[in-house]
């Protein structure tokens, strides 16, 4: 494995552990150009740990996200496991490594057969975020192609008012198309108000990290793709009935109208991107449109030209590249038909 000397192109470091006090000298340092690293005693793993017995030849894997910016690790041993912070990594997906994080291959309770290393990252997460916010960094409520949705309190707040949607993205430094795309998204977010469309708080960028964080509202039940299916599921019919349907359309034409009279198309309109919230003493969910990624503007009514969506509930129109705010319009139907 290659020596990396400039920190700008790590994406962290493991270094090794022992009696208590860190072994810098033999810090082993991950390349963002690598993506992923095999640790084991096997010689084809990228990083070959040998002399320790509970360390299986091919042990766990450690991988880093770019558009993401995180780092996550997945258990691939039968015997001794991999352990973070005295946790085991049970789960297939893995856990997300924070910096400082504790790595032991092997149980941590024998320290004399387990290898044991700190993760130190060099992708820590937004300072201004996390002074203003508690993240919970367990695991994404939300994620997509490229953003991860966190669960995060204002430090400062308290009830359930206090709770946030914190939406992170990533770019690097060199990244123009990347970074025009997070300033639109951040534009629409600021100028779209209405009851159907998720509030937009504020935006956070850490240009040393790389990172910019929307602040968003908070939706715990979901989005109306897990709604539906639910709904499949718990009442063994083909979705929801056509009355909840009706009412939940109106409320989706309502936004979608509000974004045309401002001349904005969303060009990714589909279940996973329709939060919905529940509301005391109701009978019926809110619904509010989310992720406004993809979205336009339309300028002096110039027809659009990118082909982009999910092809499922995409237009016709959007392949050909030549479209409008109609496209919009089929989306909407085509949720209807989902429901």
């Amino acid at each position: 494995m290659k020596t990396v000397q400039d920190p700008q192109t790590l994406f962290g470091k493991l270094i090794p552990f022992r009696h208590g006090k860190l072994v810098r000298r033999w810090a082993i340092e991950l390349a963002k150009d690598e993506f992923y690293y095999s640790l084991g005693t096997h010689r084809d793993c990228d990083v070959v740990i040998r002399g320790w017995r509970l360390v299986e030849p091919y042990h766990c894997r450690i991988e880093f996200d770019p558009d993401l910016g995180v780092v996550r690790i997945t258990n691939r041993s039968r015997l001794g496991g991999t352990w973070v912070n005295g946790a085991l990594v049970s789960t297939p997906e893995g856990i997300l490594l924070r910096n400082n994080d504790k790595v032991s291959l092997g149980a941590p309770m024998l320290v004399n057969e387990s290898r044991v290393f700190v993760f130190e990252s060099s992708t820590t997460n937004s300072k201004c975020l996390e002074e203003g916010y508690v993240v919970d960094w367990h695991r994404p409520i939300g994620s997509g192609a490229s953003c991860a949705v966190w669960k995060a309190r204002k430090r400062m707040g308290y009830g359930p008012k206090a709770y946030r949607a914190v939406k992170i993205l990533h770019c690097e430094a060199d990244d123009t198309v990347r970074k025009a795309y997070i300033t639109n998204e951040i534009k629409l977010a600021t100028l779209l108000v209405h009851p159907n469309i998720c509030t937009f708080y504020e935006a956070l960028q850490d240009p040393q990290s790389g990172k910019t964080c929307l602040i968003l509202e908070l939706s715990l039940n979901g989005n109306l793709e897990r709604y539906v299916g639910q709904h499949r599921l718990s009442h063994s019919q083909r979705g929801i009935d056509a009355l909840e349907a009706r009412h939940l359309t109106e409320q989706l034409c309502s936004a979608v109208s509000y974004m045309h009279s401002l001349s904005v198309v969303h060009r990714d309109l589909k279940p996973a991107n329709i939060l919905v919230t529940s509301v005391p003493k109701s009978d019926w969910p809110v619904i509010k449109i989310t992720d406004f990624g993809l979205s336009k503007q339309i300028t002096h009514g110039a027809p659009l030209k990118t082909i982009c969506g999910t092809p499922a509930y995409a237009a016709p129109e959007v392949v050909q590249c030549s479209y409008g705010s109609a496209v919009d319009s089929w989306s909407v139907g085509a949720i209807v038909v989902y429901m």
